[in-house]
């Protein structure tokens, strides 16, 4: 009985560890690494494109933008210098990183050489992204924007960016992260704010509507970057 109670306590400590490193995005491979394969090595790179408004909405007034909720892991992330493909990762995308010694992620995944950015409309501006460069925060352009293009290749370890319109051309190093300014320009933007207004719905508790927002747009000076990362050469780790 009592060595039943301390397999049990024992057991309990375990779990109780393994669940606090989960939940820290700590161990995910280290505790479990018996769990997954190698299935290639591959120099890793990022270049995303973010923007920058030269102000914000004066007074009251705050610009329409969409939050974005990053739910649950990343089918594919670097972790602790790993590359983690999960279940979820289409067969492509596992060939991708099979199959080749290089890849890029700027939005999608690609080999190089890549055009990251086709300097075309965009259908949105990207004003945050997350460490792994997915985009959190965007707001849609109300008038035209193109930004410079921008072309990405790898140079031995090294993650080389040309912007041609800007005759400028950046190495990123393993292990560097850079932030490139290719191009600045105007762009109309929706921003809102709070009347002391509320709707008026028959039947409803004046309590529980929300108070009207008033909307207009405004022109903002943007600033187009380009947020670089070298990861090195890292492992390509998936479930067996």
């Amino acid at each position: 009985m009592n060595n039943n109670n301390s397999a049990n306590s024992s057991r309990r400590k375990v779990l109780q560890i393994a669940g606090s490193s989960l939940a820290l995005g700590q161990g995910v491979i280290g505790t479990a690494s018996a769990q997954f394969s190698t299935i290639n090595s591959v120099k890793y790179f990022a270049a995303n494109d973010v923007y920058s408004t030269s102000s914000d909405p004066t007074g009251d007034w705050e610009l329409n933008s969409a939050h974005i909720d990053e739910v649950g892991v990343p089918a594919v992330r670097e972790d602790e210098g790993q590359i983690v493909l999960n279940r979820r990762v289409p067969q492509n995308e596992i060939n991708l990183f099979k199959n080749h010694s290089a890849v890029i992620y700027s939005d999608t995944f690609s080999t190089l050489p890549s055009q990251i950015i086709k300097g075309k409309d965009i259908p949105r501006v990207v004003l945050e992204r997350t460490r792994n460069g997915r985009p959190t925060k965007v707001a849609n352009p109300k008038s035209k924007f193109a930004p410079n293009s921008a072309k990405a290749s790898a140079r031995g370890k090294d993650l080389h960016l040309k912007i041609p319109q800007q005759k400028k051309s950046v190495t990123v190093n393993p292990g560097e992260e850079k932030e490139i300014v290719t191009g600045e320009g105007s762009v109309t933007l929706g921003i809102s704010k709070l009347t002391d207004q509320k709707p008026d719905h028959q039947g409803i508790d004046p309590k529980e509507v929300g108070y009207i927002k008033k909307q207009k747009e405004e022109t903002f000076d943007l600033t187009a970057k380009i947020k670089a990362k070298n990861y090195g050469e890292l492992d390509v780790v998936m479930p067996k």
